[in-house]
């Protein structure tokens, strides 16, 4: 389980870094929501 779960934490690491990359080229209308 730890194995599983170390490679699901680093993948949701990596997804939630692409996420703040591409936030902060998005427009700051978007964060109005």
């Amino acid at each position: 389980e730890n194995l599983n779960s170390k490679s699901y934490l680093s993948t949701v690491k990596t997804q939630i870094l692409e996420n703040l990359r591409c936030m902060q080229h998005a427009p700051a209308v978007q964060m109005q929501e």
